[in-house]
């Protein structure tokens, strides 16, 4: 899915610095309002692609967004997309060899893909609906993440 990358300038870290211990719990709901704003372009988005029958299943549920976390190098992000495994994605099927073995039918992430780019072995068109909405997302992301991040240091 879509990546959005702030980068702070020396001002804006030394502003951390005098945050006293909150950088961390200020950067994170910034981020947070961010994927919250960017995750509602991308569904609305979706939502208008798929047809109306689909607009209550299972892909569509399984949009979100993950909780703001750190990685180790400390970046504090969340991510957008779709949770697995879906309820139809596991099977098994018997071998040659007469053994049962697990195998995975469909994704969430696949089927986003195939409405996304459509598949020429299926014949089936693309819809995108990631792509055109993309830029909008990081913008309004980006933008939330410093309105809320101004709203938190004006508050100190």
């Amino acid at each position: 899915m879509a990546k959005l990358t702030v980068d702070m300038d020396a001002g804006v870290i030394g502003a951390l610095q005098e945050l006293e211990g909150r950088s961390y719990e200020i950067i994170a709901k910034a981020v947070d309002a961010g994927a919250k704003e960017a995750e509602g372009v991308i569904l609305d988005s979706l939502l208008a692609t798929i047809s109306p029958a689909h607009q209550n299943g299972e892909l569509v549920n399984a949009f979100g967004r993950t909780p703001v976390d750190s990685n180790g190098a400390g970046f504090i992000n969340s991510k957008i997309g779709f949770r697995e495994p879906r309820k139809d994605q596991s099977g098994s099927m018997d071998t040659k060899g007469g053994k049962r073995r697990s195998y995975y039918v469909r994704t969430n992430a696949m089927i986003a893909n195939v409405i996304e780019h459509g598949s020429q072995a299926r014949n089936i068109p693309a819809r995108p609906f990631l792509k055109p909405v993309q830029k909008k997302a990081e913008q309004l992301a980006e933008a939330e993440i410093l309105r809320v991040f101004d709203e938190e240091v004006g508050d100190l």
